[in-house]
């Protein structure tokens, strides 16, 4: 008896990006959220919905063209960045466009479309900070894309490969003097009518064997910060939540 291998259809995952106003989102391979169990790789993305509001582009080789209906743009152009969504002119808003789509594996469709989602308003944003030595600090610059008329209190929380021995506690903000105060109860405040606040983490020279291979001089290790909005009405912000690493 020979049993032939049956291929399964990839899946895809919902997504939703936070876009500043007047700006234009390029998409990757990874916005489309790609899975495929027999381990192929993604091969082209279907258009099978398309937006409501805004614009969604491919570069055809020689100039931007809107995106049609069941258009199958290939992974090669997504890599090159030949595919962009770009909202209308001075518009915001929360669900202000959507599309749906299927993702192929070279072979097949993913059997249900999903959707990526633009909320279009003032963005929050971490910078990723430059390699850091051991004993040097990372710093991490939050922005927003706008300023807001009241002030927007956030919370910080370290992640990555990093743990509690490997930075030092409290964190650092730069103050409106330019002078470096600790931040307490991991918060701090980008004030009215401010567009960023600049977080410096400290980390810790040392020879620990973190991963237990009798080995002392570790390789490199991720430090990200992730920010969230504490509270406020916050209607007017594409997204409340961004990370830098």
């Amino acid at each position: 008896i020979t049993v032939n291998p049956i291929n399964d259809a990839p899946t895809a995952q919902d997504n939703t990006i936070g876009l500043a106003q007047d700006t234009t989102h390029i998409l990757t391979a990874s916005d489309f959220g790609y899975s495929d169990v027999d381990g192929d790789v993604l091969a082209s993305v279907k258009i099978t919905t398309l937006e409501a509001n805004g614009s969604l582009l491919w570069f055809n080789g020689t100039t931007w063209a809107a995106v049609t209906q069941d258009q199958v743009i290939a992974k090669s152009d997504i890599d090159n960045e030949f595919l962009a969504f770009r909202p209308d002119t001075g518009e915001t808003g929360s669900n202000y466009a959507n599309f749906a789509f299927t993702v192929n594996d070279g072979q097949t469709d993913s059997t249900t479309p999903n959707t990526i989602t633009y909320n279009i308003g003032n963005a929050l944003s971490v910078s990723n900070p430059l390699p850091v030595d051991e004993g040097k600090s990372a710093v991490f610059i939050i922005e927003l894309s706008g300023t807001r008329a009241t002030d927007t209190v956030l919370d910080l929380s370290i992640g990555g490969e990093v743990n509690g021995s490997d930075y030092t506690t409290p964190l650092q903000y730069l103050d409106a003097n330019r002078v470096w105060q600790d931040v307490v109860g991991n918060q701090v405040t980008i004030l009215a009518g401010q567009t960023e606040v600049e977080v410096k983490i400290k980390t810790i020279q040392n020879d620990d064997d973190n991963s237990g291979d009798g080995n002392t001089v570790e390789g490199t290790e991720s430090i990200t910060l992730t920010v969230t909005i504490n509270g406020g009405t916050n209607t007017d912000m594409a997204n409340t939540t961004a990370t830098g690493q």
